[in-house]
């Protein structure tokens, strides 16, 4: 049996956020460093939720399981 996964807080997104490198090319979502970087409050708070459901669902997106070789 395992624990509950304990919910992201906007905080932990922010954070996390900050640890982005603007110099890496973007993933398949085509989304830049630079722009994660940028976004508003809302637009975070949306992330979170987003984030969150997907591990209260254990539903993660196709190609969050696929990696691309450098």
């Amino acid at each position: 049996m395992s624990l509950p996964i304990k919910p992201f807080s906007s905080e932990e997104v922010v954070e996390a956020l900050a640890h982005t490198s603007i110099r890496k090319a973007p993933g398949f979502e085509l989304i830049s460093g630079k722009v994660l970087k940028e976004l508003p409050k809302k637009a975070i708070i949306l992330l979170t939720i987003l984030y969150n459901s997907i591990l209260r669902l254990s539903s993660y997106p196709l190609l969050w399981k696929f990696a691309q070789k450098s």
